[in-house]
């Protein structure tokens, strides 16, 4: 055992270990009354080791004293998702720390974000299944201790819409990772090839996508999204939409058999439901007026767009570095853009401050969303640009027709921008009770919206430097231009008419839109369901007992026992703590 472990740590081990053990110790320590100081001052530097691989990735190790034998390390999809992950994850937690600075209750929140935190650079840099799927399990279900930090009854019922939804998901994650294990005898370093050879090609396919979609935000399994977003602390709302959801694309990069085969039918599935999603999360979008509900239709829509990529390089496998380096592009540019967009929604109280105060805010907030419309000369228009380079590649009919598709998603992503600008820069200005910005907030925000602004030099390590080149031409500045000018104008059209006349030019939709028809059908069946029990004169198991009645006092002394137990358990210190313990406990049960 200490021969492997000196191995390890002789091979840049220690590194990997640092990026997990960081975050895990100090959520621990944030749960500790007399450790909880220091804790909550170094959360921001326990991210900072995932930053530094990022940036300066060592070589790989291997853990065969791990879960089934681990192998952690990067490759270039994975330095790519680190990197913007970590660096999302450090600006938050600095973010976080200013904005939580009156919160009774902040300890909590930062046990249940650095586990979140450990879960998601966890699975960036697992090489095999079962570690991918552990450290995904662990940020899924951390994130809940996040979503319900408010305690609200809104705050539950995302909570609880969450969990459903995660839950399903795992369920079909586990079914397709036992199948592609028994398809490759074993073989967990290395799925895609499974999967492209497997007897049940379609049904692990089929998993994959809905397991992972979950998490992505693919229609119709966004329902979770945009419920919690809005009820979520504003740093947890930037990485659940920045960071998180991009563990879905991860997985479908992972897992699905990119580059090995072509798929026809597959690629036509896949970009069929991300344009359709890409073009429903701005309808429903445009309905909203909370402003983060806004932002998390803006989400799906845009994942909605990265799926319609994974389709393409279903579509194209002699292709797919070209198609790959554009969804890792896409992947950095949306997550920057949008965690700039959330932690901007928590700095709106700085729009009653000075006349440069209330400047630097409307300009923070206009820079990311100038980049998610594609504006010219922002990462936007290089990554929609190199997403019409790979529809080139199409038989004409496709080619063409996906171009004009994209063309349209671009003006209407501009149009659900201005929507959220006019109407999040009024209310702001009217709204003198939102919490002013401490200096960390201001700092964390800076920063990402210099990521925001040099996002576009990601470029060259992906090879997309010939299309940067590309966007300075008189061309490509007027294609990119007229989607942003007429969303603008149509924006403001909306916000004008609103405002004079009090009247939404859409009906309101309610945050998570199908669960309205949703609820109404179950309930329909659950009265279905009471009627026919009645009609048969069945008893409730109460009622079988009423003869005896020592057997109700126990049961009665029973229910009153699980009811303090649950009310002690919803005090969300003792349940992360609870939950804090477990994790250690597993992690040692698999080393020793």
């Amino acid at each position: 055992m200490d021969a492997i472990l000196g191995d390890t740590l002789t091979r840049h081990g220690l590194v990997w270990l640092m990026i997990l053990g960081a975050p895990l110790l100090t959520a621990a320590g944030c749960v500790v009354r007399p450790l909880r100081d220091t804790a909550l001052a170094l959360t921001p530097w326990s991210i900072a080791p995932a930053l530094a691989a990022a940036v300066w990735p060592p070589p790989s190790a291997d853990y065969p004293w791990l879960l089934l034998g681990t192998q952690l390390g990067l490759d270039q999809t994975g330095r790519i998702f680190l990197l913007f992950t970590a660096f999302l994850w450090f600006c938050s937690a600095v973010y976080a720390g200013s904005y939580l600075v009156e919160d009774r209750q902040r300890h909590r929140f930062f046990a249940f974000f650095l586990l979140t935190a450990a879960g998601n650079l966890g699975l960036i840099i697992a090489q095999d299944m079962v570690a991918f799927y552990f450290f995904f399990v662990l940020m899924t279900f951390s994130a809940y201790g996040l979503i319900v930090h408010d305690g609200t009854s809104n705050a539950r019922r995302a909570g609880l819409i969450y969990v459903v939804m995660a839950v399903l998901g795992e369920v079909l994650l586990v079914t397709a990772l036992l199948m592609i294990a028994m398809a490759g005898y074993g073989n967990l370093v290395n799925p895609a090839p499974v999967v492209a050879a497997g007897q049940h090609r379609n049904l692990m396919i089929a998993l994959v996508l809905a397991g992972f979609g979950v998490k992505a935000g693919a229609v119709p399994l966004h329902l979770w999204l945009p419920l919690a977003h809005p009820v979520a602390p504003t740093p947890a709302s930037a990485v659940l939409s920045g960071a998180m959801i991009k563990a879905g694309l991860l997985g479908w990069l992972r897992f699905l058999p990119l580059g090995e085969a072509a798929l026809p039918e597959w690629s036509a599935v896949c970009m069929a439901a991300g344009l359709a999603a890409a073009f429903y999360g701005v309808l429903v979008g445009l309905a909203q007026f909370d402003p983060k509900t806004v932002l998390a239709y803006s989400s799906i829509s845009q994942m909605g767009v990265m799926l319609a990529t994974v389709g393409l390089g279903l579509a194209l496998p002699e292709s797919w570095p070209l198609v790959r380096a554009a969804i890792l592009f896409y992947a950095l540019h949306h997550s920057l853009a949008k965690g700039a967009l959330f932690l901007g929604v928590g700095m709106a109280g700085a729009a009653v401050g000075s006349p440069f105060r209330r400047f630097l805010f409307r300009a923070g907030t206009l820079l990311p969303a100038l980049a998610m419309a594609g504006a010219p000369l922002t990462s936007g228009a290089l990554a929609k640009a190199a997403l019409k380079e790979i529809s080139y590649l199409l038989p004409s009919f496709w080619s063409v027709s996906l171009q004009w598709l994209l063309t349209f998603s671009a003006l209407a992503t501009a149009l659900l921008m201005a929507h959220f600008l006019f109407f999040f820069w009024s209310r702001s200005e009217r709204d003198h009770a939102v919490h002013y910005p401490g200096t960390g907030q201001w700092l964390s925000w800076g920063l990402v919206l210099v990521g925001v602004f040099f996002a576009a030099w990601a470029a060259a390590p992906l090879d997309l430097e010939h299309i940067r080149a590309e966007l300075v031409s008189q061309k490509k500045l007027w294609s990119g231009l007229w989607t942003v000018l007429l969303g603008g104008l149509l924006g403001w059209a909306e916000w004008r008419r609103t405002a004079r006349t009090g009247k939404r030019v859409l009906s309101s939709i309610p945050p998570g839109d199908l669960l309205v028809p949703l609820a109404a059908l179950l309930n329909r069946l659950y009265g279905v369901w009471r009627t026919a029990l009645q009609a048969s004169h069945a008893k409730e198991p109460i009622d079988r007992l009423s003869a005896n009645g020592t057997g109700v006092e126990r049961l009665r002394s029973l229910m009153s026992t699980l009811t303090a137990t649950e009310q002690k358990l919803l005090d969300w210190t003792t349940a992360g703590a609870v939950f804090l313990l477990l994790t250690i406990v597993l992690l040692a049960l698999m080393v020793f």
